[in-house]
């Protein structure tokens, strides 16, 4: 979802912003955009996120 790199592009504000999104805060210090950023890049992506982002063509499986 996100690189290490488009994360490093991003203001605190944004970050702090994808953070919710992720559902994810820093144990450290908050105010410190690389704790953002080590967080982010760590995180788990949620499991709708995850079927949104795969490929739409893809065969069920059929169990008999």
């Amino acid at each position: 979802m996100y690189t290490l790199e488009s994360l490093q592009q991003k203001n605190l504000k944004e970050l702090k912003e994808i953070g919710r999104e992720v559902n994810v805060q820093p144990e450290g210090d908050r105010r410190l955009r690389d704790n953002w950023i080590d967080t982010i890049a760590g995180a788990t992506l949620p499991l709708l996120q995850l079927l949104k982002d795969s490929p739409a063509e893809v065969e069920p499986i059929i169990n008999k």
